[in-house]
């Protein structure tokens, strides 16, 4: 991930699924030039704890909206035209709807350059079948190339491609 956010064109990036904030915080070391744009239902206690640190120690470059990102990305991109990513990563809702939601308002949001990571697949077990349909649609639509897959485990992986 670090390297990802260190590529040359990579000045936005934009994600779903803060959670405790793990990968904005690479990202947002891993870049000094970066804007983090997170979508997070947050349901977890110490997500906006998480969100509140981040921002004060990187001021101005991590932006946190709250709720589900089916409902309030369209809201965003609606309120926020000129917001495009150069990253992408798709890490939220863990469901084939709300996964396929966040691809769709992604690609409304994505530069020509972007890079599109895909968390959860492709593996064996865990959420890796379950999500297989979402990444492998895009494909055969013709939305999405894929360039990388990784398994790293039966349960951890990640793919990569582009809009």
């Amino acid at each position: 991930y670090a390297k990802l956010a260190q590529l040359p064109f990579v000045k936005t990036i934009c994600e779903t699924g803060f959670n405790a904030g793990h990968d904005s915080l690479i990202w947002l070391a891993g870049n000094n030039h970066s804007k983090v744009y997170s979508f997070d239902i947050g349901d977890h206690d110490y997500a906006k704890a998480a969100a509140e640190y981040l921002q004060s120690k990187y001021p101005g470059r991590l932006n946190v909206t709250w709720g589900d990102s089916t409902k309030t990305m369209p809201k965003f991109i609606k309120d926020n035209p000129d917001v495009k990513c150069d990253l992408i990563i798709v890490d939220g809702g863990h469901t084939v709807e709300c996964a396929t939601e966040d691809f769709i308002n992604f690609r409304n949001m994505a530069t020509r350059t972007n890079l599109v990571v895909f968390d959860d697949y492709p593996t064996m077990n865990g959420l890796g079948p379950l999500l297989a349909p979402v990444w492998e649609s895009q494909i055969r639509k013709g939305i999405l190339v894929e360039q990388y897959a990784c398994q790293k485990d039966d349960h951890r992986g990640f793919a990569i491609g582009h809009f």
